[in-house]
């Protein structure tokens, strides 16, 4: 399990400040919880995007305000063709405040 911090989050994510919405990875196991691309050993290709799909068993549990720190689980459930499939839930302080089942898809962007 490693973690990741800003620099090599942002290696990660196309996102810049201010849409930049995650800061740094507490844990991570390649093939079991979080980020695709360190899944495929890979890093964020300008020519590649990933999109939602779906979400599936979206539950809103209690409300997030500005301030509180929100903590993300999410793990690999299923890869296949470029279709990831990931169980998420998010805490604070401990508490879940959501849980869902995200879908996402990897395409490759051809040159203009």
């Amino acid at each position: 399990m490693a973690d990741m911090d800003i620099t090599k989050v942002l290696a990660h994510l196309p996102q810049r400040y201010p849409l930049l919405m995650v800061d740094r990875v507490l844990e991570c196991e390649p093939g079991k919880r979080i980020l695709a691309l360190r899944t495929k050993g890979e890093l964020a290709g300008a020519n590649t995007a990933y999109y939602y799909a779906g979400i599936d068993g979206a539950r809103f549990k209690r409300p997030v305000v500005p301030g509180d720190q929100l903590e993300l689980d999410v793990q690999v459930l299923a890869h296949k063709r470029g279709i990831w499939k990931f169980a998420c839930v998010a805490r604070v302080a401990g508490v879940v405040v959501t849980e869902a089942e995200i879908l996402c898809t990897e395409r490759i962007l051809e040159s203009a």
